[in-house]
This record gives C-alpha cells, structure tokens and sequence, in this order.
C-alpha cells in the first residue's frame, strides 16, 4: 500500500518535472526564435539602409556628374567647358588644335566655372592673343535657363575689361549642329552670322580661321559688327533700344547680350 502511494506520488513528481522540463525547453525555444527573429530584423533593417544609401548615392552622383551648362571660349583656340548643376567643371573639349593644347595644359576639373574661365583667359596663348587685338567670343548654352543667365551675367563680367570681346547664348539646336560640324558651338554661331551673308562658305572654311578673321568677314560682307560703337560709350539710338528693352546689337533673339568695343582701328 504504502508502495503504491509513494509510486504514486513519484509518478506525478516525475510528471510535474517533465511538464516543467517542456516548459523550459518550449521558453528556450521562443526566445531563440525571437532573437533569430530580431537578427533578421536587424539585418533586413541594415539591408534596407544599404540599399537606400547606395541609391541615394547614385541619384547623387548622376546629378553631380550631368552637364547642365557649357561655356564656348573661342579666340583662335576653340574650347568648351562642361559645367554641372553645382556650378562645377566636369571637363574641357578642345574643338581645334590649339583648343586641345590649351584644354590638356588647364587643371580646372572640380572648380567653380568662374575660376576656371578666370584660368582660361590668364593662360599664355589666350593672354598673348588678346593682348595683341584678338578678338575674344564666349557662348553659354544649356538645360537650365536659370543657370544659364547667371552664367552668362557672370562672364559679361569676367570679359568686360577686354575690348574686343562678346557674349551671347546659343540653343540646344546650334550646339547639336556645332558638335556634328565639328566646331565649338560659339564658333558655329558666328559662322552662321558669316553664312547667312555668304550662302558659299562652309564650315570647312572657318575651321581654321580665328574669330577674328571671322567677324572682320562680317563686316566687309555688310553684316554687323559685334559693336559699331567706340569701347565704353554707346550711340544714341543704341540707348533708346536699350530704353525700349533691346540687349546689344543683334537683339536677344539672336542670343547676344554682351559687346565689349571691336576696334576697327586695329584692323
């Protein structure tokens, strides 16, 4: 009897551990499960964060590295620097022989268009060119007007202590059609101006010629110069243009804004 009862009571201390035991194994188990679960949480979390950096980055690089705007520096080297929507050169293109001298010799990649324009200008062979009467053309064309006018306003002022210089805009058109020609597309718009009063000439007759051999053409055509005016003062029809909303010689519609006194004297 006294057997019986003690198996008994052992069968339900036996009992009692085992449900204990599964309960402990089943808790072991849950807690494993949820920290398997956190790690993959954890992980998907960092997966997640990745993924968005990595495509954060690429949007921002695409954005740094896109061309927004180019400056058309052209006297008798043929340049063009490619300009990011953060007012940063992304690269220069010679478009002549002389464009690609000066284009290898620059280290402007990074900086700001004005201080990489400012280094164009001083260079030797831009200097000594504009020294001796050359005649300077500068020409911005690009996606952004915004950016474009500011850059625009910016180089009127970096060339305005030089006599013969002038500044303009050109459309996404002109800048497709200077690139298949193989021209800066500041120099295929005064070929065009040339064009316009010669049907005859080609493009492979300015290649070569200097902007201001180009211009002098113009104007022993019968076609405008970029200024017909002494450096500094304006004639008073100019004035009364201005007055009236005019913005140089050719007109706005055209793309010519700035003209900074061509010297017929030194012809």
């Amino acid at each position: 009897m006294n057997k019986r009862i003690k198996d008994a009571f052992d069968q339900i201390h036996a009992e009692e551990k085992l449900i204990s035991q599964t309960r402990e194994y089943l808790e072991a188990q849950r807690q494993k499960e949820e920290r398997t679960r956190r790690r993959r949480y954890r992980y998907v979390l960092a997966m997640a964060a990745s993924f968005l950096f990595l495509a954060v980055s690429a949007v921002s690089l695409s954005l740094f590295f896109t061309t927004t705007a180019t400056i058309s520096v052209d006297v008798n080297p043929s340049l063009e620097l490619h300009i990011n929507r953060f007012d940063r050169v992304l690269s220069v293109t010679g478009y002549n022989a002389d464009g690609q001298e000066l284009a290898d010799s620059l280290h402007v990649r990074f900086l700001n268009y004005e201080d990489a324009v400012e280094q164009v200008l001083a260079s030797s062979q831009i200097s000594e060119l504009l020294n001796s009467d050359a005649f300077l053309e500068v020409t911005v064309a690009g996606s952004d007007d915004g950016q474009c006018g500011q850059i625009l306003a910016s180089m009127e002022t970096a060339t305005a202590h030089h006599a013969n210089s002038h500044c303009g805009t050109a459309t996404q058109e002109e800048v497709t059609e200077a690139h298949d020609a193989g021209l800066s597309f500041g120099k295929y718009r005064a070929f065009l101006e040339l064009q316009a009063l010669d049907p005859d000439i080609t493009v492979e007759d300015v290649q070569d010629m200097t902007m201001r051999e180009i211009r002098e053409l113009i104007q022993s055509l019968g076609g405008q110069t970029d200024t017909d005016t002494d450096t500094g003062a304006e004639s008073e029809s100019e004035e009364e243009t201005e007055e009236d909303g005019g913005s140089g010689h050719h007109g706005e519609e055209n793309g010519e804004h700035g003209h900074h006194g061509w010297d017929e004297s030194s012809e």
